[in-house]
């Protein structure tokens, strides 16, 4: 998960701060809205141009970003259903599951959706939660809504 501060915390925690900000908020009078997204299928859509993008931007060297490049481009796969194998396909985007660098990766994807919206955000994996919270119950899901625009036109922008 990461916060506003982008640091990287577990599940507990994460759910642990979400749970204390609601609850000041009630013993605060505020009202707590939030939208849940769970970004299925997420590590397969990862576009590895806009990666290797931010990578640039995150300050990685030309080296490390070459070594990238030559990881993800160029992967193939074969389907076996009654030990028949398909044809070779290229895979064109997303990472390697079930690695060490395939969650870093799409971590590195997700690094500026904080910046898309104003309210506060947590991410862990493929969860999203966007969270405002406020006495006013339409000042709540108007935010949420400018927001969750905001957060689909980078979808959208990060295909």
């Amino acid at each position: 998960m990461l916060f506003r501060s982008q640091k990287n915390y577990s599940t507990d925690l994460c759910l642990s701060y979400l749970c204390n900000k609601v609850s000041k908020g009630f013993d605060s009078d505020l009202v707590t809205g939030m939208i849940l997204i769970d970004l299925q299928k997420a590590f397969d859509t990862i576009n590895h141009e806009i990666l290797l993008d931010k990578m640039q931007c995150i300050g990685f060297s030309k080296k490390t970003i070459t070594w990238f490049k030559s990881y993800l481009f160029l992967r193939q796969f074969k389907v076996n259903i009654n030990c028949k194998y398909s044809p070779e396909g290229e895979i064109t985007c997303g990472v390697p599951q079930g690695s060490i660098l395939g969650p870093l990766l799409f971590f590195l994807y997700i690094n500026d959706i904080p910046q898309a919206v104003s309210c506060e955000i947590l991410l862990y994996a493929d969860d999203t939660c966007l969270f405002f919270q406020h006495k006013n119950v339409k000042t709540i899901e108007k935010q949420l809504n400018e927001d969750f625009s905001s957060l689909c036109v980078w979808f959208v922008d990060n295909k």
